[in-house]
């Protein structure tokens, strides 16, 4: 049940989207007539969860912290794919997909801001370093576009602007890089080498989140527009304040009269501003709920972070209920927002835990099963298939991947797997103090079987009758038999996901797993797809997401059925485009028979039902494409292969090969 206090912001009525409109007229003239920082408040002191990690228990990790720390004193940063860039106000930017926007004038950030604004930034400013050197936090440091600091956070647009991507200034602004920034803090004390002296990164953190709050006055420019991107920044935060205090630093009172409250602003604009519409919402919902767990867990106690934190601790079970099946799988159709979902449920538990908080007893199963389906969903390389959408979201970054080039590997999911040797796993315990939630019986999934062998024969049957323009095939030999007792057959119809494992052998295929009252905004026209590994080699992969909003015509062709191995008519969508980047419809995806016999489904996106089968021999996989309406022509596996788009493992990155 919603609390009432919090009720209205859910309610799509027109009554209240009426009075919402004119509540938020109201409050952007206040916003425009005095200013919206927060007052100072004295002697505040917000709680600790946080443990001291082991610094030696880290090993090879440690390097990692040590390069990404050292580049963030630099202020260098890789963002969704732009490479590491030092990041400076005027800065000059490559451009994306052939847009390209000029550096803007250089002036003091203050300057920028509206009037009401100006004389609290420049109070916080005066408590910087003399030396440091800011950020430009409303830059787009792909394309060189650059949005405003003094508009209202409502007013903003940044959809329709060629090449210009409002995630990245976003990302930045999640700071992720500041927990890092707090781990180097403790292990430079410890005494481990690669690090510089252990205050370098206490004064680091201290500015940067002078700087942010400084030129991001609340409710105004590019990093207030999304509450989501609000609730994530505001835990990372809280993360790193607290992990700098549990190694034994100490901010000074100027500082903390400035944090805490900004805190505190940060937890009111994600009360007014709920990503919930009725009974619609999705990760961004879960990251507004998980945020407010931490902000009001934080912030002293009173009335109104007593409200705020007894409301999303029930909201964060519910969501957590709701965004998950009963599989393991997220809601989303998508194998990257699983991780992200998942995190945000593996954080928020650890922080009801520590909160001393009663947790039911199905909260410990969910996990596991969250970590069973990114055990299941790791190819031979270790990387995470991609079904659905991947903008490399996350709600925290400890201890991200690197590649030899320090660029991330936005596809290793290994922290999210149980008993996994990595240590945001011990981020977690530390989060919790120690203390682990009841487990729950075995997420292992059991070899099955789905439906009847009978669906075997009609399907033959269907499939020596069609012409031969209806019909083709696709043999990928194996490179060495193994056992039959040896494939194990995962399912995952919720999510709708199958897969077969066996000694080199992964086949993962999509099928299934829509349902209109659920997100369709991350999904992609997939249904019957296949993701195909023998011998440790990708044979087959989806080439993942590559971009959102800035090229729409790059995230339509990563989203397209032509995008993905799976039976095709030319010319013809199983879901159109129409209705938006962020919407698809539902194509009807059926699994008939699921088992160590093999695998049969179909969809019915273009009315005639249009079938796939894989059969897995002792000698290889074989794989047949059936239409049952005798004007659908099946476009051949060969021109599919070669009209894929460059696989992308990330936001913002392909491989061209």
């Amino acid at each position: 049940m919603t609390n009432r206090r919090f009720q209205t912001h859910f309610s799509g009525s027109f009554t209240e989207r009426a009075m919402r409109r004119l509540r938020q007229a109201r409050q952007k003239s206040r916003d425009r007539a005095r200013t919206t920082f927060p007052p100072q408040e004295q002697n505040l002191a917000g709680a600790q969860f946080f443990q001291p990690l082991d610094a030696d228990a880290l090993g090879d990790w440690s390097t990692g912290v040590a390069k990404l720390s050292e580049n963030c004193l630099d202020h260098k940063f890789d963002i969704l794919g732009s490479g590491w860039k030092r990041v400076h106000p005027g800065m000059s930017c490559e451009g994306l997909g052939g847009h390209r926007y000029d550096p803007a004038p250089t002036v003091p950030v203050e300057q920028r801001l509206n009037s009401a604004n100006i004389a609290p930034a420049r109070e916080i400013r005066a408590l910087m370093d003399a030396a440091y050197e800011p950020l430009d936090w409303q830059l787009d440091i792909k394309s060189g576009y650059r949005w405003r600091e003094d508009a209202w956070y409502r007013d903003i647009h940044y959809r329709d602007i060629p090449g210009a991507d409002a995630k990245v200034p976003w990302e930045l602004a999640r700071l992720h890089h500041l927990p890092q920034l707090a781990l180097a803090y403790g292990l430079a004390g410890a005494k481990r080498p690669g690090f510089r002296d252990a205050d370098d990164y206490a004064r680091e953190f201290r500015n940067q989140t002078l700087d942010f709050i400084a030129a991001n006055p609340p409710r105004f420019g590019i990093n207030w527009s999304c509450t989501m991107d609000v609730a994530i920044r505001a835990a990372n935060l809280l993360a790193a304040h607290d992990l700098f205090r549990a190694y034994g630093h100490a901010f000074d009172p100027a500082f903390e009269n400035i944090f805490w409250p900004a805190l505190r602003a940060h937890g009111r604009h994600i009360v007014a501003n709920f990503e919930r519409h009725g009974e619609t919402r999705n990760n961004h919902y879960l990251a507004n709920i998980t945020g407010l767990l931490f902000i009001s867990a934080y912030l002293p106690n009173d009335a109104e972070t007593d409200a705020w934190l007894d409301f999303a601790k029930r909201e964060f079970l519910a969501e957590t209920q709701h965004q998950f099946h009963t599989d393991g799988g997220n809601f989303e159709a998508s194998t990257s927002y699983h991780r992200l979902g998942a995190e945000m449920v593996s954080y928020g538990a650890a922080l009801l835990l520590a909160l001393s908080s009663e947790t039911p007893d199905w909260l410990g199963a969910a996990l596991e099963k969250m970590a069973a389906f990114a055990r299941h969903i790791s190819a031979p390389s270790g990387q995470a298939i991609q079904i659905g959408d991947n903008d490399s979201g996350r709600f925290f970054k400890f201890f991200p991947t690197l590649r030899h080039d320090l660029q991330e590997d936005h596809l290793d999911h290994r922290h999210l797997i149980a008993g996994a040797n990595h240590p945001e796993c011990m981020i977690v315990a530390a989060l919790a103090g120690g203390k682990t939630l009841p487990r729950g019986k075995s997420a292992a999934k059991p070899s099955q079987t789905i439906g009847s062998e009978s669906a075997l024969a009609e399907y033959l049957q269907k499939w020596q009758t069609a012409a031969p323009g209806n019909k083709q095939f696709a043999r990928f030999p194996l490179a060495d038999s193994f056992a039959a007792d040896q494939l194990a057959c995962i399912s995952y119809p919720d999510f709708g996901l199958y897969i077969m494992r066996a000694p080199g052998l992964y086949l993962a295929i999509r099928c299934g797993g829509e349902n209109a009252a659920q997100p369709r905004g991350h999904a992609h026209n997939d249904q019957l797809a296949i993701e195909l590994w023998i011998d440790g080699t990708c044979i087959i992969a989806d080439p993942g997401s590559y971009v959102y909003t800035p090229l729409p015509e790059q995230r339509n062709a990563y989203r397209s059925v032509t995008a993905h191995f799976t039976p095709q008519i030319e010319g013809a969508e199983p879901s159109s485009f129409e209705h938006g980047l962020f919407a698809l419809g539902v194509s009807g995806g059926e699994c008939h028979f699921f088992g160590p016999g093999g695998f049969i489904g179909c969809h019915s996106a273009h009315g005639a039902p249009l079938w796939r089968a894989v059969a897995i021999t002792s000698e290889a996989v074989e794989i047949s494409d059936m239409s049952e309406s005798p004007a659908h022509v099946l476009l051949a596996n060969e021109k599919i292969l070669a009209g894929q788009p460059p696989f992308s493992p990330g936001y913002g990155l392909r491989r061209q090969e």
